[in-house]
């Protein structure tokens, strides 16, 4: 997300340069030292279907042709990306530009992109905390159910509530085709939170479900690495059965074996060793 929102902000700032140059941001229209900050309002449907610029200072809609030009060719560079982050077809949401001029004009943007509809936290908080007649609800009215947040590290519904150990809220939302393949900012999956809690249940849901075994996030640590550094001894036997990788390494090269030695897990090291672990 952090990429996305990066190239947003360069999009952004190389179309509004452009402008500068032609005299747009020149010192008449903004005094020295003054800044200038707009909220930009979108609206996606398989493309921009809409786009509003919004003075924050005047709360108006801005009417310059000019800013408005630069604001939509900077969300069709960026808003793209963005899109494809959250896996959303349909989307409202916002970022801001802002501009400062001095005795050498020059350019400041930021993106600060967020989804404002659908609500996708809401819908993580709900699949998180156990509210099963919630999140049918929720789901039942369209939400996105392999939607990612942004505020939250680009987790779906599926990630909350398996990290929450919520096991009714796991089956409805497999149920409704939540896809356990997806990875959130740092490349954790599902069954990596999954691995990281106390739910055996969850686990096996996750598996059932063809969750991959072996999957790596950023550090190079497999759902078998997070139960082991937990010391989660009932989430590595159920893993090893179904057939993960008990030799697997990290970036570090630790194995899952070795890190559970280090964290001091006897039960998992057992384990661990008997499934032909090394260290």
């Amino acid at each position: 997300m952090l990429v996305t929102a990066v190239a947003l902000v360069l999009c952004i700032g190389i179309g509004l340069v452009l402008l500068h140059e032609k005299g747009l941001f020149s010192t008449q229209l903004y005094p020295p030292g003054t800044l200038k900050g707009y909220e930009v309002r979108f609206e996606w449907e398989a493309g921009i279907k809409s786009l509003r610029v919004i003075n924050l200072e005047t709360k108006a809609e801005e009417t310059d042709s000019r800013l408005r030009k630069a604001a939509l060719g900077a969300a069709r560079e960026g808003l793209p990306g963005l899109m494809q982050q959250v896996r959303l077809n349909r989307a409202k949401g916002q970022y801001y530009i802002s501009l400062m001029a001095d005795r050498e004009p020059f350019l400041s943007t930021y993106s600060g992109a967020k989804i404002t509809e659908p609500d996708l936290a809401q819908l993580g908080a709900v699949a998180g905390d156990g509210n099963l007649t919630e999140l049918k609800k929720l789901l039942a009215e369209g939400a996105e159910v392999n939607g990612r947040d942004i505020d939250g590290g680009g987790r779906t519904a599926l990630m909350w509530a398996a990290a929450g150990g919520r096991i009714e809220n796991v089956k409805e939302l497999l149920a409704f085709g939540a896809d356990p393949f997806v990875e959130d900012d740092h490349g954790s999956t599902a069954l990596h939170y999954g691995a990281l809690g106390e739910s055996a249940s969850v686990v096996k849901a996750l598996i059932a479900a063809r969750a991959n075994l072996n999957a790596r996030d950023q550090t190079g640590a497999t759902p078998l690495a997070k139960a082991a550094w937990a010391g989660q001894a009932e989430v590595v036997r159920i893993l090893l059965e179904a057939g993960a990788d008990v030799n697997a390494r990290d970036n570090r090269g630790q194995s899952a074996l070795a890190i559970a030695e280090s964290r001091g897990h006897l039960k998992v090291v057992e384990i661990l060793r008997k499934a032909g672990g090394k260290r």
